[in-house]
Order: C-alpha cells, then structure tokens, then sequence
C-alpha cells in the first residue's frame, strides 16, 4: 500500500506543478500580447519615421543641387562684376570692401559715393553738382 501513498503524492505533486505551469502560461502569454501590441505600434512608428526620413533626404538632395545652381550663379555673377570693373578701368582693388563697415567711418572703409561727398566737402563745395 506504500506505493498507492507515494503515486497518491507523485499525483499530487504533479497536479500543483501543473497548475503552476498553467498559470505561468497565462502570464507569459499576456506579456506576449502585450509585446505584440508594442511590437506593432512600433513598426508603426519605423514605416513614419522612414518616410518622414526618405521626405527629408530628398529636401537634402533637392538644397544640395540648389547649392550647386548658386554657387554656379555666384561664380558667373563674378565674373560678370569683374568684366563691368574691367570695362570701367577700374581695378578690383581699388573698390571699397563689401563687408559690413563699422559705426566709426575709416577713411579706407567708405563706399564711392561717402568719398566723394568727402573730397567735395573737402574742397568747400559743400557736395553741391555744378
């Protein structure tokens, strides 16, 4: 009869393993869901960050190449400014700096115009065209 007891203990021994199994496997299988859901959401969010990424990097291309077009423009508007002071005979080293002047007016620093205003009222003539 001792071997009825410890098959009537094994059994009993198993059944509580198996509800704590059983148990187990209802938790696990709500943090799977749980994971799913945020597994979901978060593809989601991949698929709209990469088109927002994609949208980005063609506005990147699109300022690259309108870089590319300004520093062409740039290129020809000097070349153009350089043929205009040629044609005056003037030389490029002679023109004021096109930098931002200071407050305080240097004399080197005045645009065409602020010398000859100067040179004129220098001159006594006030600035005043004949």
């Amino acid at each position: 009869m001792s071997g009825f007891a410890d098959l009537a203990e094994k059994h009993f021994a198993a059944t509580a393993e198996l509800q704590a199994a059983n148990s187990r496997i209802v938790t696990l299988e709500a943090e799977n869901a749980t994971l799913v859901e945020a597994a979901a959401a978060d593809s989601g969010k991949i698929v709209d960050l990469t088109a927002k990424l994609e949208a980005a990097q063609t506005l990147v291309n699109a300022k690259d190449s309108e870089i590319v077009t300004l520093k062409a423009d740039v290129v020809t508007a000097k070349g153009t400014a350089a043929a205009v002071i040629a044609a005056q005979g003037l030389s490029p080293d002679a023109l004021p700096p096109l930098e931002p002047r200071a407050e305080v007016k240097d004399k080197k620093n005045l645009t065409m115009t602020e010398r000859c205003l100067a040179a004129a009222k220098a001159n006594g003539n006030g600035g005043a065209r004949n």
